[in-house]
């Protein structure tokens, strides 16, 4: 295999990545927050709830009661922060985030070895940053992600190019 292949294969397969990874990024974030925010929230409530327990201008009933939800929503606040910490949405996020920062970076590499090839053991020193980003996130996207970037894929390979177009057109 020629050195421009390899590139334009290593290229291909760099973008993948970086799709994978970025979406993959963006998923775990939005999991993340979706657990995170509702124990915000039921903690400011909890704060609140308990300020208004100390006041003299409330019923004892209604205190009992104030004190019977603010236990309530504190036990749901420790559950979700539980769950939070032991999915690790955020770690997930982060690493992939940072994988697909590396990614990019790899292809503005690839794109400039492309049309300024100057270096001559660039494909193994490319081989080993990939393994390098791969080891540091060593995290695989869900399989739902991949098949997105397969779906993007064969919609790119149904869409004549131009110049296939006007191959057609000048026929």
């Amino acid at each position: 295999m020629s050195k421009e292949r390899a590139l334009e294969y290593m290229l291909l397969e760099l973008r993948k990545r970086k799709f994978t990874h970025n979406f993959a990024s963006n998923y775990y974030g939005k999991l993340n927050f979706r657990l995170v925010m509702p124990s915000i929230v039921i903690t400011g409530l909890s704060s609140f709830a308990s300020f208004c327990s100390t006041s003299d201008s409330i019923p004892e009933d209604t205190k009992t009661w104030f004190l019977l939800s603010i236990g309530f929503m504190t036990t749901c606040s420790s559950i979700l922060q539980s769950i939070t910490g032991s999915c690790g949405f955020d770690l997930k996020k982060e690493k992939f985030k940072k994988a697909a920062v590396d990614y990019d970076f790899l292809i503005n590499k690839i794109q400039f070895e492309i049309n300024n090839p100057n270096e001559e053991d660039f494909l193994e020193t490319m081989e080993e940053k990939i393994e390098k980003i791969k080891q540091e996130c060593s995290l695989l996207p869900p399989t739902w992600i991949i098949d997105k970037w397969e779906e993007k894929d064969v919609e790119k390979a149904e869409v004549p190019s131009e110049s296939s177009q006007l191959l057609v057109s000048n026929a």
